[in-house]
């Protein structure tokens, strides 16, 4: 029995587009576990904060809810931005109540 290779261009375009291929899929599937890992870390550094307590919380801008909501995300997202976004949405409320203040002070 004698085995033939088939080495023309066009079998070696076709090994190569087949080796592509396969390292596209295991650079997505190794992309994609680093985002789980990642979100992993983050997720169990935001849970560390719940050993603060209230005031040292709110010295950062968050309320000991906004760590519990943000542990509640789902499973490969960072658990760290629902934090910087709960922050920044109190800062901005606390901001608008400011100005008001001011605004009302002047006024009356």
């Amino acid at each position: 029995m004698t085995l033939i290779l088939d080495r023309t261009p066009a079998a070696r375009s076709g090994l190569a587009v087949l080796v592509g291929r396969a390292a596209d899929a295991v650079a997505g599937f190794a992309a994609a576990a680093a985002r789980v890992v990642a979100a992993e870390v983050d997720r169990r550094r935001t849970m560390r904060l719940l050993e603060c307590d209230d005031h040292v919380l709110r010295d950062i801008g968050l309320s000991r809810s906004d760590v519990v909501s943000a542990l509640l995300t789902p499973a490969g997202e960072k658990a760290s931005d629902r934090l910087a976004e709960a922050r920044d949405t109190r800062r901005g409320f606390e901001r608008a109540q400011a100005r008001e203040a001011r605004r009302a002070a002047r006024s009356s």
